[in-house]
């Protein structure tokens, strides 16, 4: 089975509006298609403007990648989520790293650190964060496929370790049933992951993705 033919994707003017969209577009379940879906992912780490998510240091990026060394391990912003405390540092004893996409441990957990920094289950209904999660899987896979050389900042989309330990209760559990499907986008003619991005808050109309499914359209309600 392969995605309807709805599938094609314009830039949206928001992350809500990108989540209602995706809901329309009658995704299918990953499992259903030829393509084999990666299970892991290897990123640089490094640590990150808390304002931006930009690189810290983007003229020396040997200062800003996140350290191994114990002594302590790497308290910054962007190797953890909570920056300064020693008993939440920096949670790999390497760097770049390799992670589970789906997975659920404190250092293999992409997604699940991912998409509440993307979209806060604070602010956004559970509903709408699942179709975060099917961009954010749709992103990785396609960045992972074209052999992309990804890291943990904004460039891609940001993954900050320990940010799923930061959330309350009911947030953790928001997030976890917004990833539980297995879901990604691809076009109607075949089962590839489609560059799966957005712009945010673009007056009027809608920027062209350079990209045949990424296409400028009005948005008056921008």
């Amino acid at each position: 089975m392969k995605c309807s033919r709805y599938q094609s994707l314009p830039f949206w003017s928001s992350i809500l509006l990108t989540g209602i969209w995706l809901l329309l577009l009658g995704v299918y379940p990953s499992s259903a298609y030829s393509f084999t879906p990666p299970t892991d992912m290897t990123l640089n780490m490094f640590a990150l403007n808390p304002d931006t998510g930009g690189i810290l240091y983007p003229y020396n990026l040997d200062l800003s990648q996140c350290t191994t060394d114990p002594n302590p391990r790497d308290l910054r912003y962007g190797c953890t989520a909570l920056p300064n405390n020693a008993s939440l540092a920096y949670p790999f004893t390497t760097n770049p790293v390799t992670v589970q996409i789906e997975g659920t441990a404190v250092n293999n957990r992409y997604l699940r650190d991912v998409v509440p920094q993307e979209m806060s289950p604070a602010a956004y209904h559970t509903t709408a964060l699942q179709a975060q999660a099917i961009a954010a899987r749709t992103y990785a896979y396609y960045h992972i496929r074209q052999g992309s050389s990804i890291n943990n900042s904004t460039q891609y989309q940001a993954f900050i370790p320990r940010k799923y330990d930061t959330l309350t209760a009911s947030q953790k559990a928001s997030t976890d049933v917004a990833v539980q499907n297995r879901y990604y986008l691809s076009q109607a003619a075949n089962d590839l992951p489609i560059l799966a991005q957005y712009f945010e808050d673009i007056p009027l109309r809608t920027l062209y993705g350079g990209q045949p499914y990424l296409l400028a359209v009005e948005d008056p309600i921008s």
